[in-house]
């Protein structure tokens, strides 16, 4: 991890290190409202929906499994407390099937963070289409672990 990249971003308050040889879109160069990023390997970007890390500080809308908190049985997989980068948080974690197709999904939602600029849902996630890719899980585990806020 010594050579690894770190992205920093001074609005939301966090850096995440990823490897040197992946990609990483900054969404509000395409949306300017949206403050959130996409880590990937290189060469997955057209498939970056479901090849991807996604850390989402602003609300994420509807499609986020943490609506279903308090009505787990309406979402398959599952919710557990857990403690990330120093904050209490939420993990949902599902393998296939997952949201009616072939995911192996994982996203932590932290909550009120005091004094950051995130949003009441705010979502860092993977996702994982098939079987064949399952092997960048714990590659994204890896990289999720080196998420810290800072001052």
């Amino acid at each position: 991890m010594a050579d690894w990249k770190t992205y920093k971003n001074e609005e939301c308050k966090y850096e995440i290190k990823y490897p040197p040889d992946w990609v990483i879109e900054i969404n509000h160069l395409i949306i300017p409202e949206d403050n959130g990023i996409q880590i990937m390997p290189k060469g997955f970007e057209n498939d970056k929906r479901d090849m991807r890390i996604a850390i989402d500080p602003v609300n994420v809308g509807t499609d986020s499994p943490f609506d279903y908190v308090d009505n787990p049985e309406k979402i398959s997989g599952s919710f557990k407390d857990v403690v990330f980068a120093n904050k209490q948080a939420k993990e949902y974690h599902c393998g296939p099937p997952c949201l009616s197709v072939l995911y192996y999904s994982k996203a932590i939602h932290i909550g009120d963070i005091e004094g950051i600029n995130w949003g009441q849902w705010n979502q860092i996630s993977y996702r994982i289409r098939t079987e064949d890719y399952k092997y960048l899980m714990p590659i994204y585990d890896k990289i999720l672990s080196t998420l810290k806020f800072t001052n």
